[in-house]
């Protein structure tokens, strides 16, 4: 898995690691405004492992009060997002194959998908 997915009430946090499994870096998405472009924030930061670990507990026990920090689930891709109705829903490949190649290009069948609302939980 290539991205972990984790929610308070008001925001979803997606963590993106490097190949080698030593970095990640973090996008921070304000579950109160989703339908504006600012509701979309890459945090500047490379976290090491100890450092996103550090990262999730401050976020964790900063959010007690509202139900605290939850792991949602693991993706190996991000489809995107997507309008239905009155809310946005973000995409997420949970399972994969690999089933050929093309060229130098691997291609893989969807097995498993999840859509997470952007709403707030307020």
């Amino acid at each position: 898995d290539t991205f972990e997915v984790y929610e308070t009430k008001t925001r979803l946090y997606v963590l993106a690691r490097n190949r080698e499994l030593s970095r990640y870096r973090v996008l921070k998405i304000d579950r109160t405004d989703a339908c504006s472009p600012r509701a979309f924030a890459e945090d500047a930061i490379d976290y090491a492992v100890h450092e996103k670990q550090s990262l999730l507990r401050m976020i964790d026990q900063g959010n007690k009060a509202a139900g605290g920090l939850r792991h949602v689930c693991n993706a190996v891709a991000i489809l995107g997002v997507v309008r239905f109705l009155q809310s946005y829903y973000l995409i997420l490949i949970t399972k994969a194959r690999d089933v050929g190649v093309v060229g130098r290009n691997h291609v893989f069948a969807i097995d498993e998908t999840r859509y997470i609302s952007l709403s707030s939980k307020l």
